[in-house]
């Protein structure tokens, strides 16, 4: 019993993040004030730094990712990092997937409790997979997220 013990591993080895590409990324509107294009304001929410942010210039604002020929996205955890000096603008945002064009949104996280600049992670009840994404702002946040990461866990054959 006490071998058997020894050889667990946590389940947590089996997570893998779901590489977003910003041929993927698209946000509702540029940079504010307005600088800049859609798709590079919608990347810097995965551009792996914490300090850039999307800051989008409409109050109703989303980020848009499809997955194109990579998707559908898996996701059973969203890590998520704020905007350093804007945290409470995060909380309220919800994430929607999609298999259309977008005609259609189905909600599987709205975040909360965020209140410190760092990251937080959020596990779903159930698996989302969507083949395409969007990280929707309708409480005037702005889209203020500095990075977010999907990750989705690999079968467990062992």
């Amino acid at each position: 019993m006490y071998a058997a013990h020894e050889l667990l591993v946590s389940v947590d080895t089996l997570m893998r993040k779901f590489q977003v590409t910003p041929s993927m990324v698209v946000a509702s509107t540029t940079q504010w004030p307005g600088t800049g294009t859609k798709e590079a304001a919608g990347w810097r929410a995965f551009d792996g730094d914490t300090t850039t942010y999307t800051d989008t210039t409409a109050a109703e604002s989303w980020i848009d990712i499809d997955a194109g020929a990579a998707g559908p996205i898996t996701v059973d955890r969203i890590r998520l990092h704020p905007r350093a000096d804007q945290l409470s603008r995060a909380n309220g945002t919800v994430f929607r997937g999609s298999d259309e064009t977008g005609a259609d949104w189905t909600d599987f996280h709205t975040v909360s409790g965020v209140d410190t600049a760092r990251w937080y992670e959020f596990r779903l009840a159930e698996r989302a997979s969507y083949e395409r994404i969007r990280v929707y702002d309708g409480h005037n946040g702005r889209c203020n997220v500095g990075e977010i990461e999907f990750w989705y866990q690999l079968p467990d054959e062992e």
